[in-house]
């Protein structure tokens, strides 16, 4: 596992549930080509947060079985 943002949970009328393609237990790499790889948690969420609207998310998807 890549020391990175894991997504704990989704808000159900956020953009990210929304969209159907997020699940708990994802890893997001990066965010419109910036990795996020190896960032502290705060700075992860900065770049999150001021995402546009069209906003392009890299998963490294995991299987826990």
């Amino acid at each position: 596992m890549l020391p990175t943002v894991v997504i704990a949970n989704l808000a159900p009328a956020g953009a990210a549930a929304r969209c159907g393609q997020l699940n708990i237990g994802d890893q997001i790499i990066a965010v419109n080509g910036v990795s996020l790889v190896g960032l502290p948690l705060s700075t992860c969420q900065t770049y999150i947060k001021n995402s546009k609207n069209q906003t392009v998310v890299k998963l490294c998807r995991a299987s826990l079985f």
